[in-house]
């Protein structure tokens, strides 16, 4: 991270699929999404309108987190 402290990934949030043209691909899970985009830099609107859709389309939680 910019601060220099080393970014943690959570067992497990690495496993998620989707599919992008028809083509099964690897992706981080919705919750590290949404805490990846809300973890240690300040968000413009459209980080809070990709935290708001993540939240709203998975029943996901948002923690609070600095605005831009």
């Amino acid at each position: 991270m910019e601060s220099g402290v080393d970014w943690v990934y959570p067992p497990g949030s690495l496993t998620a699929m989707g599919t992008i043209l028809d083509r099964d691909v690897p992706f981080q899970t919705p919750e590290m999404q949404v805490l990846a985009h809300t973890t240690g830099y300040a968000l413009d609107a459209a980080h809070h309108a990709d935290v708001a859709a993540l939240a709203e389309r998975f029943d996901l939680l948002v923690p609070l987190f600095d605005s831009a």
